[in-house]
């Protein structure tokens, strides 16, 4: 068993002015198509999609742009098009985050866009898991004048490098899955190609601590070489609502 899991759409060129689009997703022999709704969308949108569904054999995802026009949950309305399609089977491991890119041309209208998803092992009974949204990261004190950083989650990047400075913050708005306990790690990045590890932390799912008047709950990196050689960096979270399935 695995589970699917559904982070994000990004348009890189949008099949109409604006395209209405959502994901069409078949779970296994199930014969219905469950749908998550991404809606008006440009070329240079990105939308976080929170979702996710366990899958045995194979799971189908079919990417649709709307008309408009009066439909049932799980059914096309004439006029829908199909902007893409593809489907994973169960890896033998797992996958980290992953990207689709679909291509089509419909009519004479072409469009691009780019899912982003994971796929997560399961033994058949899940553990604890969450949802949560990294909100920004605070640099208390820098490694150096600038430091160039970004984050790893699971030994996946999936945010930065970006310039920081004492007293700096960063906005980060990346929404991830938390499936018992993962890795957080914070690196410089190095023009010479070593990177510097600034520190690392296990988060595990629904187990963080006390949050602040903000619902927000955070995490301490700390690197030190020395009494003049050391950084301090803050990253902050909250907890997500799973998206509803249309």
């Amino acid at each position: 068993m695995a589970r699917f899991v559904l982070y994000g759409i990004t348009c890189q060129d949008n099949q109409e002015s604006e395209d209405e689009v959502y994901l069409q997703i078949r779970v296994d022999d199930n014969r219905n198509w469950q749908e998550v709704w991404a809606s008006d969308m440009n070329t240079g949108d990105a939308k976080s999609l929170i979702w996710h569904s366990d899958y045995t054999d194979r799971i189908r995802i079919k990417l649709m742009e709307s008309d408009g026009m009066a439909r049932a949950a799980g059914s096309t309305a004439p006029g829908d098009d199909e902007l893409g399609y593809f489907e994973l089977t169960v890896p033998r491991n797992d996958t980290g985050m992953m990207e689709q890119v679909l291509t089509a041309n419909v009519g004479g209208l072409s469009s691009t866009y780019k899912i982003s998803y994971e796929i997560v092992n399961t033994p058949g009974v899940a553990a604890v898991s969450d949802w949560i949204v990294f909100t920004r990261l605070k640099c208390n004190d820098a490694k150096g004048i600038t430091d160039k950083v970004y984050l790893t989650f699971n030994n996946h990047p999936f945010w930065g490098p970006l310039k920081m400075k004492t007293d700096g913050e960063r906005t980060i708005n990346r929404t991830v899955y938390v499936s018992g306990q993962c890795k957080l790690q914070l690196w410089e990045e190095d023009s010479t190609g070593n990177n510097d590890d600034l520190g690392s932390a296990t988060i595990t799912a629904q187990s963080y601590g006390a949050a602040n008047s903000d619902g927000e709950y955070n995490i301490q990196f700390r690197w030190r070489a020395s009494s003049t050689r050391d950084s301090r960096y803050t990253l902050y979270f909250r907890q997500a609502e799973p998206q509803v399935v249309h």
